[in-house]
């Protein structure tokens, strides 16, 4: 609503955009195909062009959910050509891998009726061929963006592709590099998980410290307020210990 009262289209599409995502997390795709269609549209009038790369990616899972590989194909070619322009390394290998989904998609013995293009009629073998010439491709766009995720993903693909194809020892070895991602992944979420933990201690350790200095501080005060009460009631006392000796020596030279 803001961002309509403000014209700013760009900021109109991003959040369709996120709409139809929640939708297909929640694998309600007709919703997102509404809402991915209107970011488009959004995008397109913005002419904004790494948001419509990446809103053609979007475009072409949920197509495929919607089993339209003729259409959802074309979108991925849309993003490519945006990403391949604006040398987005990480957005190429998403697109790389989705095209190798799609076709390992085609190639597998399902129920699922794909609505396909004709070049897209081939045996299962040249499918599978295909998915794995884009996997490659995904595989070296991550590496050029040094992305871990996406190379633990890819290569994960990569091993199911070659072990379809009968490659059993390419597959071990896409499976092993795979581990290796994935275990990398690992590490790292622990490490920053440690760190987390870590700064979570040092933290309420810092709170500690300063409760106690604080708590000291309060105790401190106290003690100083109580010795300077003692501290008259004790000069009270021997003013008045003075004054009573003073006037009894008195009444006794008057008395004298």
């Amino acid at each position: 609503e803001l961002y309509e009262k403000e014209g700013d289209k760009f900021g109109i599409g991003s959040d369709l955009d996120n709409i139809a995502m929640v939708y297909f997390d929640n694998e309600n795709y007709d919703s997102a195909d509404v809402y991915n269609r209107a970011g488009i549209k959004m995008f397109e009038a913005a002419n904004h062009q790494p948001g419509l790369g990446r809103i053609y990616s979007n475009r072409g899972n949920i197509l495929m959910k919607l089993h339209d590989a003729k259409n959802a194909e074309e979108y991925y070619r849309k993003s490519i050509k945006i990403n391949e322009k604006l040398a987005i390394n990480d957005g190429l290998s998403s697109n790389y891998g989705s095209l190798s989904d799609l076709y390992l998609e085609l190639a597998k013995d399902t129920t699922a009726d794909y609505k396909t293009a004709a070049f897209m009629k081939k045996d299962k073998k040249t499918l599978l061929d295909s998915a794995g010439y884009y996997i490659a491709k995904a595989i070296a766009s991550a590496q050029r963006a040094e992305n871990i995720s996406l190379l633990s993903a890819d290569n994960l693909m990569s091993s199911e592709i070659e072990e379809r194809l009968g490659h059993y020892q390419k597959a071990l070895a896409s499976h092993k590099t795979y581990t290796l991602y994935k275990d990398s992944i690992f590490n790292d979420e622990n490490k920053k998980k440690v760190a987390a933990m870590e700064t979570e201690r040092l933290t309420e350790t810092k709170d500690h410290e300063i409760a106690l200095q604080a708590s000291e501080a309060r105790r401190q005060a106290l003690l100083n307020r109580i010795l300077i009460i003692a501290a008259i009631a004790i000069l009270g006392l021997v003013s008045l210990f003075v004054f009573l000796y003073n006037r009894r020596g008195k009444i006794r030279f008057n008395n004298e």
